[in-house]
């Protein structure tokens, strides 16, 4: 058993199609088959029901599901600690970003400028979770963290951010959708179940807020996994789910999104209490001033 063979099996439990995980791995339908059961032999037992086109986990597959994920979590969090302990060592700066936000996007200016003057410096981004990226700015397993101004409202005596910019709440659609068609906006999917990834400290009340505010119901609510698992559910056309600009999945031809008029603001937070000469430096630098306190 290997990392690509838990790969393609939780790809597989997420996508429930061969055809789109090998896509999303850039593999061929045959390899990924041929991997899982590779896998299922190797763990004596059938990790998924094939019928038809989709794919559904057994009992025996639920419970690898979750023990590999549990893994795939231990190894993030063991490689943030390590870039971690490089930053402190080497001039490295740890940043995280949110799951699917293409941050340089927004951040490349300032960041080629920065470079350009501290050659020696190199930066390592992690894309995690809002609930992990929040933690692990907190537990200063980051320098530096990109997220939205109302996800650290309860941090801010931990907390401090820089705005960097105003961008939009999209509605995400699969692009065979039956209803998207010629002459359709956000507002003519507002009866579909809506598909969320929930952060464990904020729970629904934060996008119950958001759907209000678009003129949405707040009661065809459904939980997922994660983003990628949510986009799965959009994509087989079960319901819609929200994005904001800058997501990498607007390049997919796979989707269709629909713009709502509902503005968030994109920040760098980093905590107050960070005293790395090298963070002073890059705030610095962004700001004219040393923010941090």
């Amino acid at each position: 058993m290997n990392g690509t063979l838990i790969q393609t099996f939780l790809m597989l439990a997420q996508t429930g199609r061969f055809t789109e995980t090998a896509d999303r791995l850039f593999a061929t339908s045959q390899t990924i088959n041929k991997q899982l059961t590779r896998l299922e032999t190797e763990l004596g037992c059938t990790l998924f029901l094939r019928e038809r086109n989709n794919l559904t986990l057994t009992k025996a597959g639920e419970i690898y599901y979750n023990a590999f994920k549990e893994i795939e979590q231990c190894l993030s969090r063991a490689k943030t600690e390590a870039d971690l302990l490089l930053a402190q060592t080497e001039n490295r700066v740890v940043i995280g970003e949110l799951e699917l936000l293409n941050s340089y996007h927004y951040f490349a200016p300032y960041q080629k400028r920065f470079l350009a003057d501290h050659p020696d410096i190199s930066c390592v981004y992690h894309n995690v979770p809002l609930w992990v990226l929040l933690k692990q700015l907190r537990d200063g397993l980051l320098d530096l963290g990109f997220l939205f101004e109302e996800d650290i409202g309860n941090y801010l005596d931990e907390l401090d951010f820089i705005p960097l910019a105003e961008i939009q709440y999209l509605l995400v659609v699969s692009s065979t959708h039956p209803l998207a068609g010629p002459g359709s906006d956000y507002l003519t999917f507002r009866n579909e179940t809506v598909f969320y990834s929930a952060d464990p400290a904020a729970g629904k009340p934060q996008l119950e807020q958001i759907l209000s505010s678009v003129g949405f119901p707040t009661d065809h609510l459904e939980e997922t996994d994660n983003i990628m698992s949510s986009c799965s559910m959009v994509e087989a056309q079960q319901g819609i789910a929200f994005i904001t600009e800058g997501c990498r999945l607007l390049d997919e031809k796979r989707f269709r999104t629909y713009p709502t008029g509902h503005s968030t603001r994109l920040v760098l937070a980093y905590r107050r209490d960070n005293r790395r000469p090298l963070i002073r430096q890059l705030l610095e630098d962004l700001t004219g001033s040393v923010p941090l306190r």
